[in-house]
């Protein structure tokens, strides 16, 4: 988001500050973490300002694919590497957990850890998923349930959400 991270402007950062807390209707923050980098002094503050100011916020490993298929050179990867990769990321997730839930900071973050991969190139070579994007789909559905919508429409219409929103990326 702009005004958090790296190439933002300090004003940037002041503004998105007074929408995210002054923002009553805000259903739910997403913070993107790079889990190459881990979390970092500025998402560190960030989750600071969620839990004090009790904001809803679920967080995103984004660029997994980088963990799990760490060549982008390679079209194939044995079933032993491809599993030592997963248990990688399952120990950055966990690391990463225990750090997004301090004790007694406020309210912890919602729901599980969401990952989601940046190449589509590279994970195409194990993904199920349309146009090879890990994890898109979950975080798709987790920015639909964040609004309320899942509640509230026919599976037809959720589809028809989901559509939408693929065709948009």
């Amino acid at each position: 988001m702009p005004g958090y991270g790296h190439g933002s402007r300090e004003e940037w950062g002041s503004e998105i500050v007074k929408y995210l807390v002054g923002r009553k209707e805000l259903r739910r923050a997403f913070l993107l973490v790079d889990p190459l980098h881990g979390l970092k002094q500025s998402d560190e503050t960030i989750l600071a300002l969620f839990r004090h100011n009790s904001i809803p916020h679920q967080v995103v490993l984004s660029k997994v694919d980088r963990i799990l298929l760490p060549s982008s050179k390679s079209r194939s990867i044995s079933e032993e590497k491809l599993a030592k990769h997963a248990i990688e990321l399952q120990h950055i997730v966990e690391k990463i957990r225990t750090q997004i839930q301090p004790k007694n900071d406020g309210p912890p973050a919602l729901g599980e850890i969401l990952t989601c991969s940046a190449d589509n190139e590279r994970w195409k070579v194990l993904s199920s998923e349309p146009k090879g994007r890990l994890g898109i789909s979950a975080l798709r559905w987790a920015v639909l349930a964040a609004t309320g919508l899942h509640q509230k429409t026919s599976d037809v219409e959720v589809q028809e959400s989901l559509s939408v929103l693929e065709e948009s990326t």
